[in-house]
């Protein structure tokens, strides 16, 4: 792709070479906050008040025309700015997002703008007349509570939906507004995105056309807002022709799965007398966002949306497509019912914070090399900051990471902590070798064939918690791993296997049974003939480690998920004697080892009651 050429951006001469750009937005990235705290020293930002749907008109009326190749496609680090301006305005350092505009000669105005009929505060980002770029018009709601994002990405060419998305904005009360500032056929040159066919075959996808495109800071923006709301949902306004062969509304989430989120607004614009349907994967309607970037970056596409698509979209659902008939989006009457429906699926707004939902509370999709995908369901505090920490919940044997993240979410709140529960499927991770063992091996336990280490699914807790730390703008240099019962079983194997982690301090709750630290015990009982040789000095260091063996002492019960080999019951009848078997081997191979053994009293195989006990473990360790 072509570094766009010297061009006048305001009046100001804006060259745009590659190499030089990089090294400006380097320093500057390196340099914007040397003043005050908040990063405002940099540059003042005007205040202003009018009406947001003026603005819209405006952007609307002198958007770059088709067939114009007037859109300027930016380069690598003026995307890298962009991320940087979003986030700065999210974190309140306007002014670091202004010298960021202004040092790097955006054609850009930064602002603070009331709008007149509410009163309410918004944040502009809106390209100068006459545009000369195409980059888009953005407002934002740092304060809201809604996790809304309204998206416009066809002005003009789907008539009226940048004008429905701006009422839908302000009426729901959402966290940022997004247009696209070129018409999606301003450009001639096809992007180079991955693309399923269109409805039309005669259809192509330019450059100039954000919802298929990546190199554009339509996107960039959006990639930055899922990172500083996570529990951002993105609905992007379309418009179609009258079809036969689709409804008025008809819903998608840019993969072939329904999502509860969008389910919901199914209900609700139905509800509200709307013709409405929802993409499951066989529809006769053909628009079903499978090709839309900013849906397959939401739905777990981080890496390559572009070149990637998704099979599904992790609940509660991240994004929403609704292409809609000329009928609903003719004027501001008819599209009022698709507006109120948006408000019955999604009632938080900033107005009623209490009817907001939970901060954080949804998952992603985590791909590591060439493994299975990893559904990851998480929680976030409602403010990271420097001092947050990362605990790791690794789920028992029916792998159901979303209820093992449920008895953590008050706890992280309070204690400003981000959870990870990944879902290492049974069909992916096959037990007991894929999950309890970190997928070390494959095959049957006593005649198996070992795994690349980049094929452990201890490796890629290792990478899941690298990942998050840029997906969530973290400072934390090392977790906390806590697991029950087969999870119990994959964390005290993880401290053994993978000895460079970066785990602060682990808990082991409940396990099944037990690798021992013993050379001449065969495994997966002990060591010897373990698929990766395990030597003394392995276990040496291994007890040495800071791990926590935790045990429910109403974990008594001899049931068919409690391994009963003669092997395992050398160790004990129950969970609860094999845990004792277990510290005590280690206390033979050193008598100052760093393990602990505690007693959860009158809990039982309960990884609720386990998790209220390891919160306590962790809470003295604060």
């Amino acid at each position: 792709m072509k570094t766009p050429p010297d061009h006048v951006f305001g009046g100001i001469l804006f060259k745009i070479v590659m190499a030089k750009n990089i090294f400006i937005l380097a320093l500057l990235l390196s340099s914007v906050a040397v003043g005050r705290a908040d990063g405002s020293s940099a540059a003042s930002v005007r205040q202003r008040s009018g009406s947001l749907y003026e603005l819209v008109e405006k952007a609307s009326r002198n958007q770059i025309r088709r067939d114009s190749d007037g859109f300027r496609v930016p380069t690598d680090g003026q995307l890298k700015a962009w991320r940087f301006i979003v986030e700065s305005i999210f974190a309140g350092r306007m002014g670091d997002a202004q010298q960021m505009i202004r040092q790097l000669s955006f054609p850009y105005e930064l602002s603070r703008f009331t709008e007149r009929s509410d009163g309410h505060e918004y944040i502009v980002l809106e390209e100068t007349v006459p545009l000369q770029a195409g980059w888009g018009f953005y407002v934002f709601d740092p304060a809201s509570k809604n996790p809304l994002v309204l998206e416009a990405p066809h002005p003009v060419f789907d008539s009226n939906t940048e004008f429905q998305a701006i009422d839908a904005f302000v009426q729901t009360g959402a966290s940022a507004y997004l247009l696209a500032g070129a018409h999606r056929r301003a450009n001639k040159q096809d992007t180079p995105c991955n693309q399923p066919k269109s409805a039309e075959s005669s259809a192509t996808y330019p450059v100039s056309d954000v919802a298929h495109a990546v190199a554009t800071p339509f996107h960039a923006v959006h990639e930055a807002l899922v990172k500083v709301r996570p529990a951002m949902v993105a609905v992007q306004l379309h418009g179609m022709t009258d079809r036969q062969t689709c409804p008025s509304a008809f819903i998608s989430n840019g993969s072939p799965s329904v999502t509860t989120n969008s389910r919901k607004l199914l209900g609700c614009l139905t509800k509200g007398g709307v013709e409405a349907e929802i993409y499951d994967g066989d529809a006769t309607c053909p628009l079903t966002a499978l090709s839309n970037v900013q849906g397959r970056f939401s739905n777990g596409e981080t890496k390559d949306p572009c070149k990637n698509a998704v099979s599904s979209s992790p609940e509660p659902g991240a994004f929403i497509h609704i292409e809609q008939e000329p009928s609903i989006r003719k004027d501001r009457s008819s599209w009022q019912p698709v507006i109120d429906a948006l408000k019955c699926a999604f009632p938080g707004s900033s107005a009623d914070p209490a009817k907001a939902p939970a901060p954080g509370r949804r998952s992603y999709v985590f791909k590591a090399g060439d493994n299975p995908a990893v559904t990851v369901f998480y929680h976030t505090p409602a403010k990271i900051d420097n001092k947050t920490r990362v605990i790791v919940v690794m789920a028992g044997r029916q792998r159901n990471a979303d209820e093992y993240l449920d008895p953590w979410v008050d706890w992280a709140s309070k204690h400003n902590y981000v959870v990870l529960s990944p879902q290492f499927s049974q069909k992916d991770w096959p037990e007991p070798l894929g999950y309890n063992f970190g997928n070390i091996a494959t095959g049957r336990e006593a005649s198996n064939t070992p795994n690349p280490k980049p094929r452990w699914a201890f490796t890629v807790v290792e990478q899941m918690f690298e990942e998050a730390k840029s997906r969530f703008g973290l400072k934390a240099k090392e977790y906390d791993l806590f697991g029950h019962s087969a999870g119990g079983q994959f964390v005290h194997r993880f401290m053994l296997y993978m000895p460079e982690n970066k785990v602060r301090l682990a808990i082991a709750a409940n396990p099944g049974f037990y690798t021992l630290p013993d050379l001449n015990t065969v495994f997966p009982y002990g060591v010897k003939n373990s698929p990766f040789r395990i030597t003394e000095d392995d276990i040496r260091n291994w007890v040495k480690t800071d791990l926590v063996l935790m045990r429910g002492t109403a974990d008594l019960q001899r049931t068919e998920s409690l391994r009963q080999t003669p092997e395992a019951d050398a160790q004990g009848k129950n969970r609860f004697e094999r845990a004792a078997y277990m510290f005590e081997r280690v206390r033979g191979v050193d008598k100052k080892t760093k393990w602990r053994l505690i007693d959860v009293p009158g809990v039982a195989h309960d990884q609720k009651g386990m998790a209220l006990a390891a919160q306590r473990v962790l809470e003295a360790e604060l």
